[in-house]
């Protein structure tokens, strides 16, 4: 399915919102376009199958920006790893399913980004930042998130007491 530049189409592995641990696969997108153009471009994958939740509908972009904020809480433990893909393969999508199958915790999200439109037509030198490796359009952000443990009070006075080792996470050395 080819977008136009106003559309972003991106695809989420996530836990549900409810707490309940079900993991789903969410598709965040935006387009900046005349919303009806924005509705005929998307409707393919509106009409895809019944989704869990549907927040599709004109917003200002500063609610767009800020949505996913409460997916990566203040205080949380957060692991960064990423990787460019020249293509999605089957191969790709496999490793990525079977990874997310084996998250240690339900803040954690698989995310792929596609890059199309404005941002695969500069050279990579043009910019301060190339956006990604010439010839990868597609992008995979892995974040590990977990609520660092309460810190313990010292004999019971509420003060919170520094742990007595650095804290690991788990499998991490």
């Amino acid at each position: 399915m080819q977008m136009s530049d106003d559309a972003s189409v991106f695809c989420a592995f996530v836990h549900a919102p409810d707490g309940s641990g079900v993991k789903l696969c969410a598709i965040p997108l935006c387009h900046a376009g005349a919303i009806d153009e924005a509705e005929a471009e998307l409707r393919p994958l509106r009409e895809f199958g019944p989704p869990v939740m549907d927040l599709v509908a004109p917003m200002p972009y500063p609610a767009v920006n800020t949505m996913l904020d409460a997916g990566f809480p203040r205080g949380a433990l957060n692991y960064w790893r990423s990787a460019f893909f020249t293509e999605l393969s089957d191969a790709a999508v496999s490793a990525l399913v079977d990874a997310y199958e084996a998250v240690p915790s339900p803040m954690s999200t698989i995310i792929l980004e596609h890059f199309h439109g404005a941002a695969s037509r500069v050279a990579p030198t043009a910019t301060a930042f190339p956006t990604a490796p010439r010839g990868s359009t597609w992008l995979s952000p892995v974040s590990g998130k977990i609520r660092p443990a309460p810190l313990p009070t010292c004999n019971g006075c509420g003060t919170p007491s520094p742990p007595s080792r650095p804290t690991r996470l788990p499998g991490r050395t």
